[in-house]
């Protein structure tokens, strides 16, 4: 799930969803997507081209948090010694390493630590079997805006996928958006953080009060390289942020370290 968006768009020809998109702000859009809120409409093009690319939840998912036995129990299972959590997306096109705020976003960096490490069990969708494994292994960044951010973490390719259940939105963390390479969760409104998650490629104050920042990327070139990759044209000529050849997550590494 990403932004509330507020309008929902038919005409007669149809487009390609892109409704889990980056976040959201009245004056980045004017900048870098000001078309977001048609892309809702873009699901309906034949062939879809990035099935990655979804819309808001279609029904509530359960909210979950985290007691300090399960925190202490997942993180326990990080390999490594040291005061700080990291995160290694192994790429196509190289390694994005990201360190971990588990004092500012302990719920939000719990939950992405057990679904990158296998320890949660989490569904494709709602009639999907559970499964237990590395979540984020094998995805792609199914969403980028040029310059602004890359976003990946949908599991099924269905409206709102995530792991199955959402976490409440933690906001403490906003100090990461004061330079490049936030990595934050996406929403639609309070409380609908659940797997899906983006990395920005430049400062970007006016996000840290609505997004939940857990951690902070390094290898900034390379997440700009994943943003301002080609794009599928879109049939109306604006913007478009699915990516032509989506670039493909072949692991996430959780290790401690300082």
């Amino acid at each position: 799930m990403l932004l509330h968006r507020t309008i929902s768009v038919a005409i007669g020809l149809t487009l390609l969803a892109s409704a889990c998109g980056a976040p959201r702000d009245p004056d980045l859009e004017k900048r870098a997507f000001k078309a977001v809120a048609q892309l809702e409409a873009e699901k309906a093009a034949t062939p879809a081209p990035n099935p990655n690319v979804t819309a808001p939840p279609a029904q509530e998912a359960v909210l979950q948090t985290y007691s300090n036995d399960e925190r202490r129990r997942i993180l326990n299972g990080v390999p490594g010694t040291g005061n700080r959590l990291w995160a290694e997306l192994r790429t196509q096109v190289g390694t994005i390493k990201c360190a971990l705020d588990d004092v500012e976003a302990p719920q939000t960096v719990v939950n992405f630590v057990g679904l990158a490490t296998g320890q949660l069990e989490w569904r494709k969708g709602a009639s999907a079997p559970a499964e237990r494994r590395p979540f984020y292994d094998g995805l792609t960044f199914h969403r980028v805006v040029e310059d602004f951010v890359i976003q990946t973490g949908n599991p099924g390719h269905e409206p709102g996928g995530g792991p199955g259940w959402t976490i409440p939105r933690e906001t403490r963390g906003s100090a990461a958006f004061e330079k490049p390479g936030a990595l934050a969760m996406i929403d639609s409104h309070t409380n609908t953080h659940g797997s899906q998650f983006f990395i920005t490629t430049k400062p970007a104050p006016d996000l840290k009060a609505k997004y939940a920042a857990f951690g902070q990327c390094q290898e900034i070139d390379l997440v700009r390289q994943i943003s301002n990759g080609a794009q599928v044209p879109r049939p109306d000529g604006k913007p478009s942020s699915v990516p032509r050849d989506p670039v493909k997550i072949f692991s996430v590494k959780i290790t401690r370290g300082d």
